[in-house]
């Protein structure tokens, strides 16, 4: 789908202070996780508003060089994709000042798609899940397309966008088929995959993008909730070896009870691939409703 694409200049590492470059960062994070901040800044000659990522590096050398490895694969992934649905990388750049990387990105005005649902107080409509699934099913099949997995699906890596797009963000655990890293489990592991929880050497495997979008579905049927959010990682481990499919409410309607069960096969290799649910009756359908509330 997204092959006629030509490749992205490569990024490079820069020792250079993004804020001497770019104006009025801002000193406060906006939103933050793991060991990441994302700050906000203004682009010198546009004067567009841009997002600032910053990634505290740790002390031990080793860490220090996996985690600058992984931002330039992070940054390379976002200069490479091309859906209107990713994140774009603003500058090619990753700098390194005061013990910290930084990517420098598009701003994408909005919430997250789990603080949608928890402020919604009520399960999602379908045709507000297909909205948002028809965007993050282009973004994976431009990722996979590119040989890589995003690996870290969930409702906090989707940005409804004012714009009306579900943005996807965050690839800091992205995998390449040139990227070498440790081959454990990572994301939140309630979206894991039954191969990923094995602890199954399956950190290039795009299957595990496909199974954390089922689950990632489920949640926006249960408005925010997950079926194992009680559960510690151990426990979750556990219960998906002798439980591997989760149960599917019963008011989804047919269409997307079958979107979410071929995302949901146990089998990784039978497991629908991203093109072929870009390629999901569902959509067609979704196609007819807009066509009918447009005419309205």
């Amino acid at each position: 789908m997204y092959s006629s694409y030509q490749k992205s200049k490569p990024v490079k590492l820069v020792n250079a202070d993004p804020a001497k470059i770019f104006r009025n960062m801002s000193p406060s994070p906006v939103n933050a996780g793991g060991q990441a901040t994302i700050h906000t800044c203004r682009h010198p000659q546009t004067n567009k508003r841009i997002a600032v990522k910053r990634i505290a590096l740790p002390r031990s050398l080793k860490e220090k060089q996996q985690l600058k490895n992984m931002a330039m694969d992070e940054a390379a992934a976002l200069a490479t994709c091309q859906a209107k649905s990713i994140v774009r990388l603003a500058d090619p750049n990753v700098y390194e000042a005061f013990d910290s990387l930084f990517i420098i990105m598009d701003y994408i005005p909005g919430r997250t798609l789990y603080d949608a649902l928890i402020r919604s107080r009520r399960p999602f409509e379908e045709h507000e899940i297909v909205k948002i699934l028809k965007d993050v099913v282009d973004a994976l099949v431009d990722v996979h397309d590119h040989n890589m997995a995003h690996c870290d699906i969930k409702s906090d890596n989707v940005i409804l966008g004012d714009d009306g797009i579900a943005h996807l963000i965050d690839f800091g655990f992205v995998s390449m088929s040139s990227s070498e890293h440790d081959t454990s489990p990572h994301g939140q592991y309630h979206y894991w995959a039954p191969e990923v929880a094995a602890h199954l050497d399956t950190m290039h495997m795009p299957s595990r993008d496909i199974w954390a979008l089922g689950i990632m579905v489920l949640e926006m049927l249960q408005q925010g909730n997950l079926n194992c959010a009680g559960m510690d990682s151990w426990e979750y481990m556990n219960h998906l070896a002798n439980n591997p499919i989760p149960n599917i409410p019963s008011h989804a309607t047919p269409a997307l009870t079958n979107f979410i069960e071929r995302c949901l096969d146990v089998d990784p290799e039978s497991r629908a691939t991203a093109q072929e649910l870009h390629n999901h009756f569902i959509f067609e359908e979704y196609s007819s409703y807009e066509s009918t509330t447009d005419s309205d």
